[in-house]
């Protein structure tokens, strides 16, 4: 095998890999930022509370209304819609109250409460 052969190869190898890598990168920065992204985020996570390790609630913003999410690594469940906008925060630590065949852990309920007051 020729030497020569074998340098000319890794040289044109290196220079079209350099190529197609600064293609994608100038392709993600011109076309493909601008196409996912609004300027209104319709979806948000407002507050996380974690009850064990891999289990979280969530207080999650769809457009002008709140819901109360349950997340661990086997699946999400809905637990509640929060009307945030109607009440007053007292009135939110109840309707999480009356959910208590779903939130049976008073020390949920109790850290709930504390990070709705902040």
């Amino acid at each position: 095998m020729n030497v020569s052969y074998l340098i000319n190869f890794i040289v044109y190898a290196l220079a079209m890999s350099g190529v197609l890598i600064i293609g994608v990168v100038m392709y993600k920065k011109f076309f493909g930022g601008t196409t996912l992204k609004s300027e209104k985020k319709f979806l948000s996570v407002k507050d996380v509370l974690t009850i064990a390790p891999r289990k979280n609630l969530y207080v999650v913003q769809a457009g002008e209304e709140y819901f109360l999410v349950a997340g661990d690594a086997e699946r999400t469940t809905m637990l509640s819609k929060l009307n945030i906008g109607q009440y007053k925060q007292e009135q939110i630590s109840k309707d999480i109250y009356q959910n208590e065949d779903i939130l049976a852990n008073k020390k949920i309920m109790q850290r709930l409460n504390e990070r709705f007051k902040n």
